[in-house]
């Protein structure tokens, strides 16, 4: 689903698809946080997010703490220990 053009959220119901392996939405204008939920999908190997609008905590599954920090460029308010361990350079935003 990578460069549509898709904007809106990223919707929690994706959690429902428990046999997801991989999800591409990146190069789309997708914005607000990266449902929590996705963090119960077992089964998802590969993500990318990348280059959209996207802001807030990387969830805390070990299938989004196994991706490339590729996976998240492009998303400057993104951040979170995930990403932290996967990028070494982001930090949480300060308040």
């Amino acid at each position: 689903m990578s460069s549509n053009s898709f904007t809106g959220h990223i919707p929690s119901s994706l959690a429902n698809l428990t046999n997801l392996e991989s999800l591409d939405l990146s190069q789309n204008k997708i914005s607000g946080e990266i449902p929590f939920e996705l963090g119960t999908l077992s089964s998802l190997e590969w993500i990318n997010v990348s280059h959209n609008q996207l802001v807030g905590s990387i969830p805390q599954g070990t299938q989004f703490q196994r991706q490339k920090c590729s996976s998240y460029e492009g998303n400057p308010g993104l951040y979170g220990p995930s990403l932290k361990d996967v990028c070494g350079d982001i930090k949480a935003p300060t308040p």
